[in-house]
Order: C-alpha cells, then sequence, then structure tokens
C-alpha cells in the first residue's frame, strides 16, 4: 500500500511540476512578447510617422489551449497623429488629420505617412525606399472622382531658379523665370478599418483584407490638409516606453525565479520520497 501511495504521490508532483512550468512558460513568453514590442518602439522614437504600438496578453485560462499563465494575444497600434516639426526641404510633407500618402514602384503599392520625400533623377518624388509618391495630373477639383492615382513627376532637369510650392489641399505649383505650372495634386488614401492595414519596412502599411480596400481622393484642405516643409514625428512617448520596460522585465524577472523556485522545491519533493 505504501508503495502504492508513494507512486501515486510521485506522479501527482509531476504533474504539478508540469502545469508549473506551463504556467511559468507562458508567463515569459508573454512578457518577452511585450519586451520585445516596447524595444521597438524606443528603437523607433526618432522615426518619421512611427506609429507605437502595445502588446497585449490574455489569461491563458481563457486561450484555446488553457492551462494558466499568460499568452501573447495581439498587438495593437496606436493612430494617433505624432506632433509636426519643420524642416528647410521643399519636399517634405506632414498630413494634418486621417490618411495616407501613395505610393508605389512597379505593381508594389504602399501607403504611409512619412513624407520626407526626394527629387530622382527622372523627376519623380521619392520615400527613401524609393517609391513613387501617387497623384492626379490635374487640379483638386479635377482629382475628386476618387479614380486611381499615379506617379507625380517634376520636369527634369529642374530650372535654377524652380521652386515647388504645395498648398493645404495638395496642389503642387512648379514656379520659374518662366511662370507657374500645376504639376498635380497629392493623392491621399484612406481605409474602412485602419487598424487592420498590414505593416511593413520604413512606417509603411500595405493594404488587407482586415483594413479593407483604399479609397482614394486628395485632402480637403480642413478634416486633412497637406503641410509642406513638415514632417510628422513618432507618436511614441520615450519616458513612457522606458517605465514600462522597466516594469516589464522586472516582471520577467520575477517570473523566471519563480520558475527556478519551483522546480526546486519539485525536486527536493522528489527526492525526499521514499
Amino acid at each position: 500500500m505504501r508503495g502504492t501511495n508513494s507512486a501515486v504521490l510521485h506522479g501527482l508532483l509531476l504533474k504539478i511540476d508540469a502545469m508549473i512550468n506551463r504556467i511559468a512558460v507562458s508567463g515569459l513568453n508573454g512578457s518577452n512578447h511585450i519586451l520585445r514590442t516596447l524595444q521597438d518602439n524606443i528603437s523607433n522614437v526618432r522615426s518619421t510617422a512611427f506609429k507605437g504600438e502595445r502588446a497585449f496578453t490574455l489569461d491563458a485560462w481563457q486561450t484555446p489551449s488553457g492551462g494558466g499563465g499568460a499568452e501573447p494575444a495581439m498587438v495593437t497600434r496606436d493612430p494617433t497623429q505624432g506632433p509636426l516639426q519643420g524642416t528647410s526641404n521643399a519636399l517634405d510633407f506632414a498630413l494634418n488629420g486621417p490618411g495616407f500618402f501613395v505610393t508605389a514602384a512597379d505593381e508594389d503599392q504602399r501607403y504611409t505617412r512619412a513624407g520626407n520625400f526626394s527629387l530622382s533623377a527622372d523627376g519623380h518624388i521619392v520615400s527613401d525606399g524609393g517609391y513613387a509618391l501617387l497623384g492626379y495630373p490635374g487640379s483638386r477639383a479635377e482629382a475628386a472622382g476618387g479614380s486611381a492615382p499615379t506617379p507625380l513627376r517634376l520636369p527634369a532637369p529642374l530650372a535654377a531658379d524652380a521652386s515647388l510650392a504645395v498648398d493645404a489641399r495638395g496642389q503642387m505649383i512648379l514656379s520659374d523665370a518662366k511662370g507657374a505650372t500645376l504639376v498635380g495634386t497629392v493623392a491621399i488614401a484612406k481605409f474602412p478599418v485602419e487598424g487592420g492595414l498590414q505593416a511593413l519596412s520604413e512606417s509603411q502599411y500595405g493594404e488587407s483584407a482586415a483594413s479593407g480596400p483604399a479609397i482614394f481622393g486628395v485632402a480637403d484642405g480642413a478634416q486633412t490638409s497637406l503641410q509642406q516643409r513638415q514632417l510628422e514625428q513618432a507618436n511614441v512617448n520615450l519616458m513612457d516606453q522606458l517605465t514600462s520596460l522597466i516594469a516589464v522585465q522586472n516582471a520577467f524577472s520575477a517570473q523566471a525565479k519563480s520558475l527556478s523556485t519551483y522546480d526546486e522545491m519539485i525536486k527536493t519533493s522528489l527526492s525526499d520520497m521514499p
């Protein structure tokens, strides 16, 4: 009988050990997921128009796997606009209000709020990644139909005395000694579910089934306005992120220590058994 009870107790301790390890490891995984998100936010605090993210964990009792602890559940992106900062570059644009710039390279179309553009050798206005800024060849009134935009292009080479002015509605006027020319109007894209956009590189996003299709238009100068010689900054508060990082690191260390303590307790209990 004593041998039978000992075997039962031994098996029970092993099951408890497995359960404790499962709970602790899931908690560590959840904390690690949050740590990586915070570290990514901190590393991008100076990235143009970067949108901070927040990782959430759920009690694993509430997840399909069950078993206690905490598991990574989802990452949400903070859509709020970052502060605008002035620059001296005529091809730096910021959107004040909802919407995204539309860029493309070949068949790859992307959406971004990072308006730090430059002029390519062939006159296209391009992002850091080489994606051409899209728009409409005419005025805002002519672009109001919502048709698909095309790459905007300036004459190349530009005259030495050329200057570019872009108004709040995205209309681009190129002026030189010969006069002023309407280059076109910058396109703006909006989505049924902005949070459903797929995050890509360089503060760029891609359309997805969750976001719904892009709705093309132009800035109205009121709800959304285009600001030339301005760039949107990251919407990440560095001090908040650092404070959260320290708290999560402490929690991670405590969880790891608890796991080690429980393991030692189980091993001691097993070794003391007859």
